[in-house]
């Protein structure tokens, strides 16, 4: 008996030494963005455990399809990672990562993350801090750490829980939203509170801004709030925003403002009550930009042609590929940059674009404008 006791246990050893062996080669050293990747290119990042050893990335949008454990280690990581339904992303810092579109479960303790989209799903914060916060489904967990800013769309659902760390500025619930901010424990919130819609529950904490009541709700259950509670709307340096709201969305980052354009499918900036595409963006901004294109696609006239602004992006998906191949009685005008040079591509109606997909389910507007004909946009100068 003590025999085999003595053999279990060496055995118990050996598997727990292998298993210590094979997480140590879990981890990969990051130099470049392609170690990252599932096959060192396209745009999925591959599952395992990641650790920076240098500042990488192109500022453009990857997905999060496995499970995905990053360390900063005091690097820079500048892309945009969307994180997909049931799947998991873990942020350890220090460091800085641009960005995140959530619509699985991301669990952030370290680290700085310029903006984060809840679509759905979890985002915990932990410690760390986060530039700005969109929430439209799902729920964000605050346990520690900074934000900078929080915006609640209209009409979205979506739940935002500060019991410790800092909203260090304003608060902005979208006329028509049906989210809910409740802050307990030990959390604070220093900003101003535009409580247009939606509902803000108080149960502990520290609410050290002005709350205006302008159609939300307000339930002070118990909190700190050293501000004044004020029946109407929040002052804006930018002027009224209900003249925007038909027209543009506004999201909020530590750095600037930004607008989604209902009718462009793009975002930028308001520059003298003129819509300017900028080539700065939130993380949630492809995925956007390809669902507009869908919508644009399935809605228009047989027999016409659909003219497309690309604006900074230089592809669409397989979902915008194949609409287009479905619709199959219209053709599409694109207008794109291939590098600093304005270019333009016509795709004939009835052309097969789902065919010509690379292995991620992209299509570079640079292969279409070979394949189909492109052709430089020079501006008229006149005298």
């Amino acid at each position: 008996m003590k025999n085999l006791c003595r053999a279990l246990l060496i055995a118990g050893a050996l598997v727990l030494t292998g298993w210590g062996q094979m997480r140590a080669k879990a981890a990969t050293s990051v130099n470049s963005m392609s170690d990252m990747l599932e096959g060192g290119a396209g745009n999925y990042i591959a599952p395992g455990t990641f650790i920076l050893e240098d500042n990488v990335g192109d500022g453009r949008d990857y997905r999060v399809e496995y499970g995905v454990t990053i360390n900063l280690n005091n690097k820079q990581l500048s892309v945009a990672l969307t994180v997909s339904d049931g799947k998991d992303l873990y942020i350890s810092g220090p460091g800085s990562l641009l960005g995140v579109y959530s619509e699985g479960h991301v669990n952030q303790n370290g680290g700085n993350v310029s903006g984060a989209t809840s679509a759905a799903g979890q985002y915990e914060l932990i410690s760390g801090s986060i530039g700005g916060v969109r929430v439209y489904e799902g729920s964000i967990i605050q346990t520690g750490g900074e934000v900078d800013n929080v915006f609640f769309y209209r009409d979205g659902t979506g739940t935002y829980s500060l019991s410790d760390g800092e909203i260090k500025r304003d608060v902005t619930f979208e006329s028509g939203s049906l989210c809910t901010l409740t802050i307990s424990g030990s959390g604070v919130i220093s900003g101003d509170i535009d409580l247009a819609g939606g509902t803000l529950i108080v149960n502990g904490g520290t609410i050290a801004g002005d709350i205006y009541l302008n159609g939300g709700t307000l339930q002070n259950n118990g909190g700190t709030i050293t501000g004044r509670i004020i029946d109407g709307s929040a002052p804006s340096s930018s002027g009224s925003s209900k003249d925007k709201k038909s027209k543009h969305k506004k999201h909020t980052t530590a750095s600037a403002d930004y607008y989604y354009n209902e009718e462009t499918g793009l975002y930028g900036g308001l520059v003298d009550g003129v819509f300017a595409p900028t080539t700065m963006i939130p993380a949630s901004a492809y995925p956007k930009f390809n669902s507009f294109l869908v919508k644009k696609i399935q809605s228009a006239e047989e027999g016409s042609t659909l003219s497309v602004n690309a604006g900074p992006w230089t592809s669409i998906n397989k979902p915008v590929a194949d609409a287009f191949t479905e619709k199959g009685d219209i053709a599409m005008a694109l207008t794109y940059k291939q590098g600093d040079q304005p270019c333009e591509v016509t795709v004939p109606a009835g052309t097969n674009l789902s065919e010509q997909l690379d292995e991620n389910g992209y299509l570079g507007f640079a292969k279409m404008g070979a394949l189909y004909g492109a052709a430089p946009v020079v501006e008229e100068v006149t005298q």
